[in-house]
């Protein structure tokens, strides 16, 4: 018994950058950042449906 493999529903873009899902549309990804306020808007699509996204803005400050 096999399952036919299909592409997956979601479609995530982070900083313009397109994400991988997985085929429970899971995702995970590294973001680089700077010292100083950095800005992670994250565009999660699935097909036939609106579009969502969030902006969160984190503050990268030096430890020690």
């Amino acid at each position: 018994m096999g399952l036919i493999p299909q592409p997956p529903l979601a479609k995530v873009i982070i900083n313009g950058r397109e994400v991988e899902t997985v085929e429970d549309d899971t995702f995970s990804t590294t973001v680089e950042l700077e010292y100083g306020e950095n800005t992670i808007t994250v565009n999660a699509a699935v097909e036939g449906q609106a579009s969502v996204i969030k902006t969160v803005t984190l503050k990268y400050i030096a430890s020690g």
